[in-house]
């Protein structure tokens, strides 16, 4: 499995902050950071400006960062404007909340399905996947309406799919195959 430049970055944040006891902080910084790149447009036009140099980045966005961030945290923000890395910050700050969780021994699972899951089965699949995983999860619920139906479920690098798609995509194998495979048919059950 490949590291991808935010999980680098994020390990590296997290060590930092854990050596400090500031991971609390870290998280803090980096949610106001987002906060400024979705609410201000013009915040997120400086940051993420791909010409203007991190040196003038720096010089106009320490005066509105002066009391939102420590100056810990203004050392990883400087490091990623003069890295170039401004895109990679709202992934950076997943990856961190991840590291986080675990941390705390909550492991966080996304649930992907092409409808709103009602409130029971929400629950159900919580209490089934805290019981599979033996810990604590936190489920993340993302709409997919090219699912059709079902879930997919991705815990860690596990990925569990029972989508209509999936199973779809199987059958269409099966057919495409031109095998002769029999289909049962509802007298055969």
């Amino acid at each position: 499995m490949s590291v991808t430049a935010a999980e680098k970055y994020a390990d590296v944040l997290y060590e930092w902050a854990e050596e400090r006891d500031a991971v609390q902080e870290a998280e803090e910084s980096l949610n106001r950071m987002e906060q400024f790149i979705e609410q201000s447009e013009d915040f997120r036009l400086i940051w993420l400006h791909p010409v203007l140099p991190a040196s003038t980045k720096k010089k106009i966005l320490e005066p509105v960062l002066d009391d939102q961030i420590s100056p810990g945290m203004w050392g990883f923000i400087s490091l990623i404007m003069e890295r170039r890395r401004e895109k990679l910050l709202p992934a950076i700050a997943g990856e961190l909340r991840e590291r986080i969780l675990r941390a705390r021994g909550v492991e966080p699972v996304d649930v992907y399905a092409a409808d709103d899951i009602p409130e029971d089965l929400r629950e159900q699949l919580n209490r089934v996947l805290s019981e599979r995983e033996s810990t604590e999860v936190i489920l993340r619920y993302h709409q997919n309406p090219e699912l059709l139906g079902g879930l997919v479920v991705r815990i860690g690098d596990l990925k569990i799919d029972g989508s209509l798609r999936n199973r779809l995509r199987k059958l269409r194998r099966v057919l495409s195959a031109g095998t002769d495979v029999q289909m049962p048919t509802r007298r055969d059950e």
